[in-house]
Parts: structure tokens; sequence; C-alpha cells
């Protein structure tokens, strides 16, 4: 078993700003428990998504362990989690910490072995069953660009299309960077597909959402300006893929052509 304990600070503009509490973890070959405890964080009523996070080159990935609700300036929350969980995404041996992200009312982090985390490059994790050859695809030579129409905004096209994160290979080149924008990821893990929107000249793609002002403040964070919804019958989505009972909708954003 081993046993340590580790500050909690706050992130602004990728730096440790403040330290806001501390997380105690005990840990062994089973797996581990970490104790979280945050003051002062300033939180009004803020949803927070609970990450375990370890480095993958450049980025930092973020293992998804869960969300906290309607946090009000105090975090207390107890994690346990399974090698077999993380075996899932990466080896065990190569967390760093945890990553606590809320919409809009700051990033805090925790790391083992005290670095500065590349907040800059946090992805959200991908499990290991389910990674595309993603990468693979967009080193091809020979991609066969979508034909693509234009309108003035995402809210007046009619050409919609379902695309799964595998299809964004077929984009042009420039875009393909945003295959790994965590927000999303985010999105794209929760709703399975994404949406592509084309007419004449222009191209936007949709990441599936609920509208929410503490959600628009992330999705302008990450380029997805725009929420739309789109009329009925205009795409085949199942059960899984949308959320009947809340404001579903599209976050967009326009596409760079070649």
């Amino acid at each position: 078993m081993e046993n340590f304990i580790r500050y909690l600070y706050e992130y602004k503009n990728e730096q440790r700003v403040r330290n806001v509490g501390f997380v105690k973890v005990d840990r062994d070959d089973a797996g581990g428990t970490l104790q979280i405890h945050g003051r002062g964080t300033f939180l009004s009523n803020a949803d927070i998504r609970v990450y375990l996070v370890y480095m993958e080159g450049k980025k930092c990935c973020g293992i998804p362990m869960g969300e906290l609700t309607h946090v009000q300036s105090i975090i207390s929350c107890r994690l346990v989690y399974s090698q077999s969980e993380v075996e899932q995404y990466t080896d065990p041996e190569k967390l760093l910490g945890i990553v606590l992200e809320t919409n809009g009312q700051g990033t805090y982090a925790a790391v083992w072995d005290e670095r500065i985390l590349p907040l800059d490059k946090f992805v959200r994790a991908t499990p290991r069953n389910q990674r595309p050859s993603l990468e693979e695809d967009f080193e091809k030579e020979d991609t066969e660009e979508l034909a693509v129409e234009a309108c003035e905004s995402p809210q007046n096209c009619q050409n919609f299309r379902k695309i799964s994160r595998e299809e964004m290979a077929e984009l042009p080149r420039k875009n393909w960077y945003l295959a790994n924008n965590s927000f999303l990821l985010h999105g794209y893990y929760n709703y399975r597909h994404l949406l592509l929107i084309t007419e004449r000249e222009e191209i936007y793609l949709g990441v599936p959402g609920i509208y929410h002002r503490r959600e628009e403040v992330a999705a302008k964070s990450f380029g997805f300006a725009e929420f739309i919804r789109i009329p009925d019958g205009s795409i085949e989505l199942s059960w899984q893929e949308c959320d009947m009972t809340k404001d579903f909708g599209y976050w967009c954003r326009k596409l760079e052509r070649e």
C-alpha cells in the first residue's frame, strides 16, 4: 500500500495560481482511493467533471471518473478506482494525478510528482478498444473531400449528415486537429455521433449537447460558438444519440477549407 498527500491547485492560463486544498491518495496493486478536499474555490452551483490523468506524448489525457453537481465553494468527495478501469485506457503506473474541470468556473488539479500539467493540451482519453486508426487515416495522401455548399449560418442550412469521429478523416486536412478537441470528445462519447452541416462553400461541424448557459461558456471556449436545433426528421437518431427530455441540439463551428 502506498499513501501520500498532494496539494490541489487552481489553474489559470495553464499555470498554477493558488492552493485550494489537498488530495489524500491510497493506492495498491488493485487500484486506489482518493480523498479530495477543497475550500475557498468560489464555486457557485458548479458541475465538476473528475478525471484521472496521464500523459501521452505532449497530450494530457483525462480518464472520466464521474461528475459532481451543484457544488458550492467546498469540494469534498471520495473517488475509488480499480486497476481494470484504468487499464481500459493506459497502464496504471502512468497515472499522474487528477483534474477537476468545471464549465467556466475554473480548473483544479493535483499531481503526484508536482509537475505543472499542460492543460492547454488536455483531451478526454479514449478507451483502447474504441480508438480508431484516425491518426493513420489522417496521414493518407489521397483523401476524398466532401462536396460542400455554403450558407450564412448553420441554422439556415438544410443538408444535415450524421458522422462518426472516424469520418472526420474525410474533412479538409486543416480541420483534422479537431478530432482531439476535448469539448468535441465529451459530446461525442455522450451521444455517439457528430453532425456535418453543408451548404455551398461552407461546412459546419456540430457537437451534440444540451443548451445551458454554463455549457455555452465551455462551448465557446473550445470554438463551438453557435447552438442550433435541427428540424424533426432531419436525421435519424436512436435514444442513445439524443435527449428528448431536455433542450437538445448541436454546438457548431465553421470549418476551414483547404
